[in-house]
């Protein structure tokens, strides 16, 4: 059974209460920096961060500082530059000293403590776009190392923001692509980034380049999307709200509230010597989710017609728990504080928001977020940075880092159900009601629930703030049984082995409910536990034998699994020599088969009688066949029947020979005493089916068989013939002319003539031939004739050229 992996969450009784820190540290501004530990910030001096534009930083859960970027540099906690840590290409748009107001956030790999992705965003579409980049932790000594960088995601907006998908495991990385009105939403999983997106069209206001932020709210329930073209002048700003879903990646339900922020905008008077400048900046979420905040700078002019007299800025605050959000609009702040006044806002781990001021020495604080209205205290000078400044712009993080409420670990029937906090106040007491009647007063309680099913628990939490009760829906699953399951043999022929293994789910499955369990395969356990390499259902090996292992799994929560394993063997029958059609001949009336070296055999004739036991069977009839083995392996004994026929041949009982034409080529016709399946030959080694031969003049011992090779008649043959020239030089080759195969006929004559008719020479049977010469000198070069009588009464005459 599935045994859950412990899930600790370190708690101190201590003013930050029992937040994750990987959000501890914050470099921004001008070497500035903010330490939140100890549960009040206190500002750092130590830096290497110069820029005007977006940071990320990131620390362990124990709040120690790992390494932060400027989406083009990054620097380890001892703020050396890493490995492979320079020219990331985010955070720039043309040049240097143009920055991304949202370029970069560092996100853990889900599953590992030692690999982060650092993700940057451009400017603008016209840069380096969406790329990610890899930080290994356990290299150069702990300090780190970037050992990828600059991959390529796609063309985007600097908006970026990051949260937790539903199952709490895996991160959507999610930003807008400039005026196609798409969301992307990336998922980070334990295996890496899929960069095949989730889009969603959702029209919004266009502008030239939207400058300003993305946030996702703490419990992944809401996007916000703020900003304004990088035109100030133009005074387009840009501020909605939507709806996401964590566990699609889908957006959806977009609120516009650009228009009520313009209109709660009292005191800014557009004048016709001076032209009305519109910032929207930041925006952030309350720790609870329950709570929007926006920052917007409205001033005047441009150049000499700039007045500080027209600078306004606010931060304004949306309640999400209203029936009307937009109407909900309330003023947290409004200051003629010199541009360009309040710009970005962040969460930190202590549950407050803080507040850039370009250029000033100090963070502004909204003291306690989660409360409505003016309660919510805002605090203009709330740290000091002194000496160090900052530049409008703070660091981003991953924003469930900052989550609040009830985490349930082990929802599995049997298993135990581990519980724990997302808090970020400091707790005086706690009391945990379980939904079943028991309770505990553990900060992070275990429980054995003892039914599967939907339960209400509550966590009702007493903290130096307040007092208030987190509330969960909690499903305990129920766990399926893997029950044991015999071994798959199959008994097969071929070389690799198919097995499908679907044919098994029912005997694991044991009569468990298939709509609510389902099974994969895989080859180790390994791969099993951690749901990777799946087996395909038809599955082939190419091994006689291997171990198979079986998960059955919650079809509504695969986390609760049970494993079985089993063998597949492959019981081999090679059986193609058996098949093979065995022959009787007319001078061998009978044919032995041999059965293989198998453990049992029966030999059935067409009509299905046994004709034999034995692995030897002698035939002596024409029939189809069959033939059944069987052999054990693994106590599974396997039975294969193949089919086999045997043949009555039909041989050739005469051969006779029909000889055709006289001269240099002899066509030969071999016959046999009637038609059959017969092959022919002139050599007695290279057979066909075609019976005509075209041959030079000689003896020739031609050849018929039937193609089964039960028997072969030959003869003696003559192919009586002359050559049509011959070169009497002294080169041995062709020296002399005679008729050829004239031991048929031992009384035969030539005579031989000049083109005149003059008698040149007289060969006899047993002549050598005539060598060109008459009365011993040479003839010339030109036609000869012939006259050659082979029967009385039967001459045959023709002529042939001498060439020399």
């Amino acid at each position: 059974m599935h045994k859950n992996i412990i899930f600790l969450i370190l708690f101190s009784i201590l003013a930050q209460g029992y937040a994750q820190k990987e959000a501890a540290f914050w470099y921004f501004g001008q070497n500035a920096g903010v330490d939140f530990n100890d549960g009040i910030p206190k500002p750092l001096y130590n830096g290497k961060i110069t820029t005007g534009g977006a940071i990320a930083s990131i620390s362990n859960g124990k709040g120690d500082l790992l390494f932060y970027t400027d989406g083009i540099t990054v620097w380890d906690k001892n703020h050396s530059i890493m490995p492979n840590g320079e020219g990331l290409k985010g955070g720039r748009y043309i040049s240097a000293n143009t920055h991304s107001a949202a370029s970069c956030l560092i996100i853990p790999l889900p599953g590992s403590k030692e690999v982060y992705y650092i993700f940057t965003n451009d400017y603008s579409e016209k840069g380096n776009g969406l790329q990610y980049h890899i930080v290994n932790m356990t290299l150069n000594g702990g300090l780190g190392d970037v050992i990828s960088k600059d991959m390529y995601i796609a063309k985007a907006h600097e908006n970026l923001t990051t949260v937790f998908h539903d199952n709490g495991q895996d991160i959507w990385v999610i930003t807008h692509k400039k005026n196609v009105d798409t969301f992307f939403a990336y998922l980070l999983n334990q295996n890496g980034l899929i960069t095949k997106p989730v889009t969603t069209q959702i029209p919004i206001k266009p502008l030239k380049q939207l400058v300003g932020k993305l946030k996702a709210s703490t419990n992944g329930k809401f996007l916000a999307l703020a900003g304004h073209d990088d035109d100030i002048f133009s005074q387009n700003i840009l501020a909605e709200l939507f709806s996401f879903d964590s566990a699609t990646g889908k957006v959806s339900n977009p609120i516009d509230l650009s228009t009520v922020i313009a209109s709660n905008t009292p005191g800014v008077v557009v004048t016709s010597s001076a032209r009305l400048t519109s910032l929207v900046d930041g925006v952030e979420f309350s720790v609870d989710s329950s709570k929007l905040y926006i920052s917007s700078n409205f001033y005047g002019g441009r150049s000499s017609n700039f007045s500080l007299d027209k600078e306004f800025s606010f931060i304004f605050q949306f309640n999400l728990d209203s029936n009307n959000i937009e109407q909900s609009i309330f003023p947290v702040v409004k200051s003629k504080v010199g541009v360009p006044g309040y710009k970005d806002l962040q969460l930190a781990i202590d549950g407050k928001i803080y507040v850039a001021r370009q250029h000033h020495n100090f963070l502004s604080v909204i003291d306690n977020p989660n409360v409505s209205g003016a309660a919510c205290n805002f605090i203009n000078e709330g740290v000091n940075l002194s000496p160090k400044i900052c530049n409008g712009w703070l660091p981003g993080f991953f924003q469930s880092f900052f989550k609040t409420g009830i985490k349930a670990k082990g929802l599995c029937f049997r298993d135990e159900t581990e519980f724990s906090l997302y808090i970020n106040e400091p707790l005086k007491s706690i009391k945990w009601d379980f939904g079943d009647g028991h309770t505990s007063t553990k900060v992070a309680p275990s429980h054995i629930y003892a039914n599967p099913g939907k339960y209400i628990v509550k966590a009702k939490i007493t903290s130096g703030f307040r007092t208030k009760t987190e509330t969960k829906e909690v499903i305990i699953y129920d766990t399926p049984v893997a029950n044991p399951v015999t071994d798959y043999n199959i008994c097969i022929e071929e070389d690799t082995y198919r097995f499908d293994l679907s044919t098994k789910d029912s005997e694991i499955l044991g009569g468990q409910s298939v709509a609510e369990y389902g099974v994969k395969y895989y080859s180790n356990i390994d791969d099993a536990r951690v749901d990777i390499n799946e087996l395909p259902i038809l599955y082939t090996i190419n091994e006689p034998e291997q171990k198979v292992y079986a998960k059955v799994f919650n079809i509504n929560n695969t986390q609760c699994y049970d494993i079985t394993s089993f063998k597949l063997s492959a019981n081999v029958f090679d059986l193609e020599d058996l098949k093979k059609t065995g022959y009787l001949c007319v001078n061998n009336t009978e044919v032995t088969r041999d059965g293989g070296d198998f453990e049992g055999w029966q030999w059935k004739d067409s009509h299905g009688i046994v004709k034999g036991t034995s692995r030897f069977i002698t035939i002596t009839e024409p029939d189809t066949y069959s033939l059944t083995v069987s052999k054990t392996k693994n106590n599974h004994t396997c039975s294969k029947t193949i089919m086999f026929e045997v043949k009555q041949v039909d041989s050739p009982t005469s051969l006779d020979t029909d000889v055709s034409g006289f001269s240099n080529l002899i066509t030969l016709t071999l016959k046999t005493s009637h038609i059959g399946d017969f092959e022919y030959s002139i050599d007695g080694e290279h057979f066909k089916t075609d019976n005509t031969f075209k041959v030079p003049p000689g003896e020739y011992t031609v050849y018929a068989r039937d193609k089964f090779k039960c028997h072969t008649l030959r003869k003696d043959v003559v192919a009586l013939g002359y050559n049509q020239f011959f070169t009497p030089n002294g080169d041995g080759i062709n020296e002399r002319w005679h008729i050829k195969g004239l031991s048929k006929y031992p009384k035969s004559v030539v005579y031989i003539y000049n083109r005149h008719g003059k008698l040149i020479k007289q060969l006899s049977l047993n002549s050598l031939g005539w060598d060109g010469n008459f009365n011993g000198s040479p003839l010339p070069d030109e036609d000869y004739w012939f006259r050659y009588v082979y029967e009385e009464g039967k001459a045959y005459i023709g002529h042939f050229t001498l060439k020399r």
